[in-house]
């Protein structure tokens, strides 16, 4: 495959533009995984890249470190109008 392929092909899923990530990713998940992860990012002493990079594998999404803390925090997409 040359770059124009590469660059064309994307298989990774992403939110949608002006969607928390976090809680975008919540709805692909299975209930028990869904459980899993609300509990994880509520755990503070979890790193958000320990998380970051479990949730990619299983689901096939990039969920940014920076979207994590941002949903942590309560300043993501979720907590606006």
């Amino acid at each position: 495959m040359g770059l124009a392929d590469d660059l064309e092909t994307n298989d990774e899923l992403k939110p949608p533009f002006q969607m928390c990530a976090v809680k975008w990713v919540y709805g692909l998940l299975t209930p028990t995984d869904h459980a899993a992860l609300v509990k994880a990012i509520d755990n503070q002493s979890l790193a958000a890249k320990k998380i970051a990079d479990v949730v990619q594998a299983p689901v096939n999404v990039r969920l940014g470190v920076d979207s994590i803390r941002r949903h942590r925090r309560g300043i993501c997409r979720c907590s606006q109008p």
